[in-house]
């Protein structure tokens, strides 16, 4: 079982994906419910004061389990994306890198560390830093395997996806607002089809 792991400030790389092809067992179904990360605004506030990082907010991740989607209609039309800032992106980038210190990941959905965006962040082993990957409309894909979603806290998730270990999507990278069309393989493949197995699909209707 090939580990997508990684090492960020120092620590030791966590396992966030293990694949088999091997499996028989039936994919997970995913949930009826929805619930809102934050009301009204983009960020969550149970991180402290982080608009300016000037010393490190505490973290509080919320892992993706399976068991709900993430509402975040709110944004979630190509308009409101555009309106993004530049200064969200930044914080949304540094939000992201002190939460892999506290639990090393190749993989983060913007959910988990309190953002309202159809954004993942993907860490590049030889930058070192996070690709932010928001609105991923899968144009096509190859080679499925079922992998096991595995939580960088250490936290047994019992869920199992059939994802493609290559696509090709058409993406906003780094908080630009024209979207790029592009190959992502691997980890990055998986953390894209993650986030919008993640997130309610009138998202996606709204934005594909």
């Amino acid at each position: 079982m090939p580990n997508f792991g990684s090492n960020i400030g120092g620590v030791g790389g966590l396992v966030l994906f293990g694949v088999s092809s091997l499996w028989q067992s039936p994919e997970t179904s995913l949930p009826d419910l929805a619930y809102t990360i934050n009301e009204g605004q983009l960020f969550s506030t149970t991180w402290g004061d982080d608009s300016v990082f000037g010393s490190d907010p505490s973290p509080d991740m919320h892992y993706w389990d399976g068991s709900s989607y993430v509402d975040v209609t709110q944004i979630c039309s190509p308009f409101a994306l555009s309106r993004v800032s530049a200064s969200v992106h930044s914080r949304a980038m540094s939000r992201a890198m002190l939460a892999a210190k506290t639990h090393p990941s190749d993989c983060l959905l913007a959910s988990e560390i309190g953002i309202s965006l159809p954004s993942a962040f993907v860490f590049e082993a030889d930058t070192g830093e996070f690709t932010m990957l928001t609105a991923p409309r899968v144009i096509n894909g190859s080679h499925p395997k079922l992998v096991k979603i595995k939580a960088p806290d250490g936290r047994n998730i019992p869920l199992r996806m059939r994802f493609n270990t290559s696509v090709i999507v058409e993406v906003l990278l780094n908080g630009d607002r024209t979207p790029s069309t592009m190959v992502a393989r691997g980890s990055m493949a998986f953390c894209m089809q993650l986030l919008r197995n993640s997130i309610a699909p009138l998202c996606w209707k709204h934005l594909d």
